[in-house]
């Protein structure tokens, strides 16, 4: 549960959103969020699912990636392991799919993309 927890207070700080916000987008109190977001108090899957529709990842993308994939792209270092064995393939390109779709919504926040003529950007956005 802590794994969770903290994996959603550096998805929530990466986005650049407060616990006010994430709070008033679950219509829960602020206290209670910060309670979820510390991992205090247990979360059902219904309001894991409403705060990963916030970052729009499925529950899949947000299971396939840890709290030091993130650390690392943030870093800018590799998640991929070299000469892996053929068998953790599909592991690593749901990892690399999930971290993508995660950068992409900080590239689209952090600049205007819209202003560029660019509309779509990332997988399966729409």
């Amino acid at each position: 549960m802590k794994e969770i927890s903290r994996k959603l207070y550096l998805l929530r700080v990466l986005h650049n959103l407060t616990q006010h916000y994430m709070a008033e987008q679950l219509n829960v109190s602020s206290s209670t969020y910060v309670s979820m977001e510390s991992g205090a108090t247990n979360m059902h899957c219904n309001r894991l699912d409403s705060i990963l529709s916030i970052f729009n990842l499925s529950p899949a993308q947000f299971f396939a990636f840890s709290e030091e994939d993130i650390l690392n792209v943030v870093r800018g270092h590799s998640v991929v392991v070299p000469n892996a064995e053929p068998s953790i393939y599909p592991r690593i390109i749901s990892k690399l799919e999930a971290l993508n779709m995660l950068l992409f919504q900080l590239l689209e926040m952090k600049f205007d993309l819209q202003k560029y003529g660019i509309r779509q950007l990332g997988p399966h956005r729409k």
